[in-house]
């Protein structure tokens, strides 16, 4: 998605029903594009900042909460959980299939016929969680954030694997980037 493209979703007055997967897909992006298992396995906050192994490759995260994440975070505040999604669903793949058929559905709505059927304009007809990793990334990119930082940001090597093992990256650097991203996406009405 463009930055545009973001902000137009982050400010949509869309279905009540719909703000949850809006709400947790621009979370998803203020976490630098936290993929969906990782961030509902999420238990706490440590020290302003949220720390997990990534399920797919076991490498350590440390994002920076935002407040823009903070605000999302409190408002789906779980019991067991970081966020409420695994205290209701047993399982977040449940979850996550429903935030991807309403994200879908997020657009202009008309109603039709006796018992008004709903027809849709979706906004993003193929919009998945997994576009705020990819667009984190790109925004980045344009903003002229370097390479090797938003690599960091991923989890990516930096450069050569072998390289990787002798740079101790500076997390500073990815809490700037974040922060870069979204002050432009903020900066977008």
């Amino acid at each position: 998605m463009t930055a545009e493209q973001v902000a137009l979703l982050r400010d949509y007055d869309c279905e009540d029903y719909q703000k949850r997967y809006r709400d947790i897909f621009m979370l998803m992006i203020y976490l630098i594009g936290i993929n969906a298992v990782d961030l509902f396995n999420l238990k706490k906050i440590i020290n302003g900042r949220i720390e997990y192994h990534r399920a797919k490759t076991g490498k350590l995260y440390s994002i920076k909460l935002e407040p823009e994440a903070i605000e999302i975070i409190d408002r789906y505040k779980g019991k067991g959980w970081l966020l409420n999604v695994l205290d209701e669903y047993g399982n977040y793949k449940d979850f996550l299939h429903r935030m991807g058929v309403g994200l879908k559905q997020i657009g202009p709505v008309v109603r039709t016929g006796l018992g008004g059927k709903k027809n849709r304009e979706p906004l993003f007809p193929e919009i998945s969680s997994y576009w705020a990793r990819h667009t984190w990334a790109t925004i980045a990119a344009e903003l002229d954030i370097p390479k090797e930082t938003i690599s960091a940001a991923l989890g990516h090597e930096i450069g050569s694997e072998v390289t990787s093992i002798y740079i101790k990256f500076d997390r500073k650097k990815v809490d700037e980037a974040n922060r870069k991203v979204i002050d432009y996406l903020n900066g977008i009405k």
